[in-house]
């Protein structure tokens, strides 16, 4: 049985400025936050190793104990959608000491892990309060501690960029106004997310069309991608506008690219039969 204990202890600052432990027990508020963050992370963290689609196991209380408040959590089952609950605690444990050590993440992890994990370090500050939430493995002894200037760590991590040459498909929906440093969004065919992009001077005229005709586009140059691969911005250097489908060609117009394709026959009656030959085989 897989088990997980995260303690949470309130921390203070002394006279010399150190961080140091208090006995004092922890507020209701300052757990409900934290511990509905951890619930968050758990869940994606199994989303990302099971694969996606896959839902996450059922965490069970197994016991707690107050001032620092400690929540002891099971999972009953040794395997949970192809993968072990241990591996989940393993890989949860192993990302926060990386984490604490500046190490690179785990490759299985993505970007949502890291997100809800920083929202668990974000919940361990509030009005002045600060904590710290230390995490340990029933099975392996593996221990881990997370605080609340992990936040920013994770945030520096979630924004890093990578630049790489390519292109990208979309649609172009706004132009900045501002001379010398012109920029334009293309929304992702992708992730249907906004994609900001340097906007050169001899490409005005090209996205100025591309936004009247709402056509979509196909723009080139140095990709910025954020840490989980993500395209965030670009610096264009060409633009190409796809074809509207009234400028497509038509089936009998691309048939007769090719004399006597389809013989005596229609296009769509040799489609037919070219189908009817294929569910034969």
């Amino acid at each position: 049985m897989a088990t997980l204990t995260f303690t949470l202890r309130r921390l203070s600052t002394n006279a010399i400025g150190q961080t140091e432990n208090v006995s004092d027990t922890v507020s209701l508020k300052s757990m409900l936050r934290v511990f509905s963050a951890c619930e968050g992370v758990l869940a994606q963290v199994e989303r990302d190793l099971a694969g996606r689609g896959v839902p996450a196991g059922e965490w069970r209380i197994s016991d707690t104990s107050i001032g620092s408040f400690t929540l002891a959590l099971e999972q009953p089952r040794p395997q949970v959608n192809g993968h072990s609950a241990t591996q989940t605690a393993s890989v949860l444990i192993s990302t926060i000491n990386r984490l604490e050590r500046g190490q690179s993440i785990p490759p299985d992890l993505k970007a949502a892990s890291l997100q809800r994990m920083g929202k668990v370090a974000g919940a361990l500050k509030s009005s002045g309060v600060e904590h710290e939430l230390l995490v340990l493995s029933g099975i392996t002894g593996e221990s881990g501690r997370i605080s609340h200037p992990m936040a920013r760590q994770i945030n520096q991590i979630l924004v890093k960029e990578r630049v790489s040459l390519g292109s990208i498909e979309g649609v172009v929906e706004l132009v900045s106004v501002r001379q010398g440093n012109r920029k334009f969004n293309v929304y992702h065919t992708v992730t249907g997310k906004a994609i900001e992009c340097d906007l050169p001077s001899y490409l005005e005229a090209e996205v100025i069309d591309a936004i009247k005709r709402r056509v979509r586009v196909v723009v080139s140059g140095a990709i910025h991608r954020n840490w989980n691969g993500d395209p965030v911005r670009m610096k264009v250097d060409r633009i190409r506008a796809l074809p509207e489908a009234r400028e497509l060609p038509s089936l009998d117009e691309l048939a007769g690219s090719v004399p006597d394709l389809t013989g005596n026959r229609s296009t769509e009656e040799f489609i037919r039969m070219i189908r009817d030959d294929h569910a034969s085989i």
